[in-house]
């Protein structure tokens, strides 16, 4: 056996006429395989367990990392403790929530296998998951040869393991034998770029790994309705990518991918087309989250996001977002794609996300944060990130000149404001509705970059110097708790110790701010954006785990934000945000070249 790139190549010599050979395909990524519960070594130790430790069920999360074809299918081998012995299970619940027994054995077959995680939720933690490989049926034919040939697609070109070959003997299978693939150790240590430069070749090297991070992060998994679009997040300790499920967080990938297919330095690299094709395909799929229930009130809402989440009956929350996450999506991603490609399509999600909105305000002016299907009901709380929504409203003003999305943005975030706004120019964390009441802010760095962002987008369609003001008394208590190297910690009152580096809300923070220095001119805001941008630069993974190359990863309490805490984790938007705010500074800098 051999590894060429993306490929195992395998010659298989068997003793004796067969009409099948079987390969077991052990993936070095499920040697450990990841659970809900994992609690971090990098996690303080003075930090408490959360409470996701405490469920009686649990998620395992194994890996299928070679490309999936009908004949492959996974063994899932389970043991008890306690005395239990057997509890159900289900397989990629959120897509087929059926359940099944455990047993001493069972298999997947290869229409639920999912590439990259897949989630195995079982109803009884005391059930353990003991093994996961996955086994391809290789039809014969009369060969007298007794040797044939087989290729499998790989989906890292670090993957490594091990392949057992066995040939079917009536109804048995015979081993034949086993070979290894093993990457070089180096090849595995994540090292980042630790230099930057505003030299415009560099900038321009910091995008183009961007995007190719962004590119690798497609999901291309046969199997899954959201094919097209993007896995959240990559995990370097568990390496592999996760949550394809996050539809909104797609928006800023697409109006960064959009905004590089126009820089003539990018697409020398990456094809134009390439780049507008990936973003347009993403924003298609997006359209699938839409609601179609007329006459419902969540009727034009967008699917947000599938969370795990042991305390559900398949292991995972279904999250329709109300005006916060789908507004983002529309902002970011449906209208600029309409402007782009002019496909209609995208043009009507957005009107009628803005008329479901226009609905809900008339019955709670600040909408619930999201609905929840399994229950029937809308959560209780808004959060300070809800902010955001007022993106939509802005972009639709001035695509379609129409002033009732102008005044609907004001009454949102007007709205926002009497509930949320604080003095210091924070605003609180959660409102409740139903008692008036809002939890006090808890100085999260990526939430307030949500509402800061509503702000810029109010200001950018009312021209009112109050939201301006309002963005600019946000902006001096970030700059104040800014570390010296440009990034923020995840709460920004909290030491790096205790509460990690925000490698989200660091790269959203730098393109707000250089968004803000637009309106202001004030140096303070510039210096500070590109004290971000240049902790961004520096913080870039330059070589190791090839999937990880070009992201920007963290550890810190919402690591992936709803699990995983404190492990070693890149994010997609974090790539965006970080290409959004490089523009910024390459059109600062082209304005300012002698003609």
């Amino acid at each position: 056996m051999k590894k060429n790139k993306n490929l195992l190549e395998l010659t298989i010599e068997y003793p004796e006429q067969t009409n099948e050979i079987m390969l077991e395909i052990r993936s070095s990524r499920n040697r450990n395989i990841s659970r809900f519960s994992d609690v971090s070594p990098n996690k303080p130790d003075k930090l408490t367990d959360t409470v996701r430790q405490q469920y009686e069920s649990e998620i395992y999360f194994p890996v299928v990392d070679v490309g999936i074809k009908p004949l492959l299918t996974a063994k899932v081998l389970f043991s008890a403790e306690n005395n239990y012995t057997e509890s159900e299970f289900s397989f990629n619940g959120s897509l087929w929530p059926d359940f099944s027994r455990t047993g001493p054995m069972v298999e997947i077959p290869s229409y639920k296998l999912l590439e990259w995680e897949n989630i195995l939720f079982l109803k009884n933690k005391n059930i353990k998951l003991k093994d996961f490989y996955l086994c391809l049926r290789i039809p014969v034919p009369l060969y007298l040869t007794r040797r044939i040939t087989a290729e499998i697609s790989l989906l890292s070109t670090s993957w490594e393991g091990e392949v057992a070959a066995y040939y079917k003997a009536g109804q048995d299978y015979r081993y034949i034998g086993t070979a290894c693939i093993k990457e070089e150790s180096e090849q595995q240590k994540t090292k980042v770029y630790g230099t930057s430069d505003f030299a415009h070749e560099r900038l321009n090297f910091a995008v183009k790994e961007s995007i190719r991070y962004i590119l690798n992060s497609k999901i291309e998994s046969v199997n899954s309705p959201l094919n097209g679009g993007f896995y959240l997040f990559y995990d370097l300790d568990a390496r592999t990518y996760r949550l394809p499920g996050w539809l909104w967080g797609w928006g800023p990938v697409i109006r960064a991918l959009l905004e590089a297919s126009d820089l003539p330095q990018i697409t020398e690299i990456y094809s134009k087309n390439i780049l507008i094709k990936t973003a347009y395909k993403a924003g298609l799929t997006s359209l699938i989250g839409i609601v179609h229930k007329p006459g419902d009130e969540i009727d034009g809402l967008s699917t947000a996001r599938w969370d795990p989440n042991p305390s559900m009956p398949a292991g995972n929350r279904l999250r329709v977002n109300s005006a916060a996450d789908s507004g983002y999506l529309c902002g970011f991603a449906w209208c600029d794609l309409y402007k782009k490609t002019g496909d209609k399509r995208f043009l009507d999600a957005a009107l009628l996300f803005a008329k479901t909105t226009k609905r809900l305000m008339e019955k709670d002016p600040v909408p619930p944060q999201d609905y929840w299907p399994e229950e029937g009901e809308w959560s209780k709380h808004t959060l300070d990130e809800s902010g955001f929504g007022v993106k939509a409203f802005d972009e639709l003003y001035h695509l379609t000149g129409d002033e009732s999305y102008r005044e609907l943005g004001i009454r949102y975030m007007e709205n926002h404001l009497r509930k949320f706004q604080r003095s210091d120019g924070l605003w609180e964390r959660a409102y409740y509705r139903a008692v008036d009441y809002a939890d006090k802010c808890i100085y999260m760095t990526r939430g307030l970059g949500w509402a800061m962002e509503g702000l810029l987008c109010t200001y950018n369609l009312s021209n009112d110097p109050r939201y301006l003001n309002l963005a600019c008394d946000m902006a001096s208590c970030l700059i104040k708790a800014q570390n010296p190297d440009g990034s923020w910690n995840y709460q920004f009152n909290k030491t790096p110790e205790q509460a990690g580096f925000d490698d989200k809300g660091t790269p959203l923070w730098s393109m707000l701010l250089y968004r803000l220095y637009k309106y202001t001119k004030d140096k303070s805001h510039l210096d500070a954006a590109q004290k971000a941008l240049t902790w961004c630069m520096e913080n870039q993974i330059e070589k190791g785990d090839p999937e990880a190359i070009g992201g920007i990863a963290g550890a810190n309490p919402q690591s992936a934000v709803v699990y995983r805490p404190w492990f070693n984790i890149s994010c997609l938007y974090s790539s965006a945000f970080f290409v959004l705010a490089i523009l910024e500074e390459i059109k600062m800098n082209e304005k300012q070249m002698p003609m």
